[in-house]
């Protein structure tokens, strides 16, 4: 019975809601902020405004990058999103039966996004704002309506140098051994490599060996490449953007797969390059797709010569 009423209410346009403008100041006000990764809080009331999920499109109106996205359930940090989503929301979502729910704790949530490179924080609720507003490490910027816009303070980086040893993992069930890793927050510190080299480790109880990272990185991100000038020779690296067999590297040892889905480097020079090109499968892909064509239209003119329907 409510399928004509969803319909109309979720294509009927954003702009044609009573909160547009209210909506539309902080797509523009975020817009106007230097960059960094966006994360809010999630909330069921912010469907007055077209859907509750209509802040996945912060990056369409401001673009700012989001934590959480449309594509969620193919997305390799979807899991790690939502997990954080349940530490800094009231009222989360926790649309994924295996990873669960934690408890608001905006302390533990600062130290989550600071690992993830968040920069802004946007809230809802009056809780979550108050929280926020007593919590040292989030900077109140703006409200706007019943949104607060907070910077998360701290070092604002894609690529940072570990203060210890990743430890290497092997790589079966890279995807569950990670998730329980990341469940505590105080693992973050030091990451896990999965590797075939790697050996089975009890992620609650990891060696710490320290790492000496009086080094200096530059970098320059883009969407498919990341430039990095670094006299962090041997040293680990964390860059803090999804894994994808895709990635390849100039200027180090190889791309490693790390908790919770980011990518470890070793450099090897001072200028590092780490760009998103075509694998085997790609090419094999393109090919295939391309013979199919070709086929397909040897088949129409054999059957039009003929004169077959």
């Amino acid at each position: 019975n409510f399928i004509d009423y969803w319909i109309k209410w979720n294509y009927e346009g954003l702009e044609s809601k009573q909160n547009w403008v209210v909506l539309r100041q902080l797509f523009d006000y975020l817009g106007s902020l230097p960059p960094g990764r966006v994360m809010h809080e999630y909330t069921a009331s912010h469907d007055k405004y077209g859907s509750p999920r209509v802040l996945e499109l912060i990056p369409y109106f401001s673009g700012k990058p989001v934590m959480e996205g449309l594509l969620m359930e193919s997305a390799v940090l979807a899991p790690y999103h939502f997990w954080v989503q349940s530490v800094v929301s009231k009222q989360p979502s926790c649309p994924i039966s295996y990873v669960g729910c934690s408890q608001l704790n905006l302390t533990k949530g600062l130290d989550y996004l600071r690992f993830l490179n968040v920069r802004y924080f946007v809230a809802t609720s009056e809780e979550v704002k108050n929280l926020a507003n007593a919590t040292p490490g989030f900077k109140f910027l703006k409200s706007i309506g019943e949104f607060s816009v907070y910077e998360v303070e701290g070092v604002h980086s894609y690529v940072v140098p570990l203060s210890y040893e990743p430890v290497f993992v092997r790589k079966s069930n890279w995807k569950e051994k990670s998730l329980e890793w990341f469940r505590d927050v105080r693992n973050l510190d030091t990451v896990l490599v999965f590797d075939e080299s790697g050996k089975d480790v009890d992620v609650r109880n990891l060696p710490k060996v320290p790492v000496n990272t009086s080094c200096q990185i530059s970098e320059v991100v883009s969407n498919e490449e990341i430039l990095i000038e670094t006299d962090c020779i041997d040293k680990p690296l964390l860059v803090k953007v999804p894994y994808f067999p895709n990635w390849k590297v100039e200027g180090a040892k190889k791309i490693y797969l790390a908790s919770p889905s980011f990518i470890v480097i070793y450099p090897t020079s001072t200028h590092v390059r780490i760009y998103y090109a075509s694998t085997a499968i790609d090419l094999i892909g393109a090919i295939l797709s391309v013979t199919s064509l070709f086929l397909m239209l040897v088949v129409s003119l054999w059957r039009k010569k003929f004169g077959l329907n």
